[in-house]
């Protein structure tokens, strides 16, 4: 569950809330060799831990553009560890409901939107990509 964020909307953080519960959800009894498995097909070799902190990077250049801040990129190392990738995404999310309350109504709930259906694309590769061995 996410923590109490005074003055946040309620409704956006509820929407926060219940689409990072389906990806955890999707991410549950995933192993170390899953985080190292790619997700797509057709010869896209992007791994589960890549699709994770790429998600995360998402969520704070988003949360960059909708304050109006230069978005810096961060470079990606080669191996994701899964408690690395799973800290940074709750990471991002801290920053992101910290901010929330910074934005005009539009830019929040555009903001949610454009992180609610990222990683709903995502949880919809893993449950594609992943359930089969």
């Amino acid at each position: 569950m996410t923590e109490a964020v005074p003055n946040a909307p309620t409704g956006l953080i509820e929407q926060l809330e219940r689409s990072r519960a389906g990806l955890l959800n999707a991410l549950t009894e995933r192993t170390e060799q899953d985080f190292a498995r790619a997700l797509g097909s057709d010869g896209d070799k992007e791994t589960l831990g890549h699709a994770l902190a790429a998600l995360a990077a998402a969520e704070r250049a988003d949360l960059a553009v909708a304050r109006s801040l230069a978005v810096t990129p961060r470079e990606l190392p080669e191996k994701l560890l899964p408690p690395q990738v799973t800290h940074d995404l709750a990471g991002a999310r801290h920053q992101t409901l910290s901010q929330l309350v910074e934005l005009d109504a539009e830019a929040a709930r555009e903001l949610v939107d454009r992180i609610t259906s990222r990683e709903g694309a995502l949880v919809a590769r893993i449950e594609t990509a992943l359930a089969s061995p």
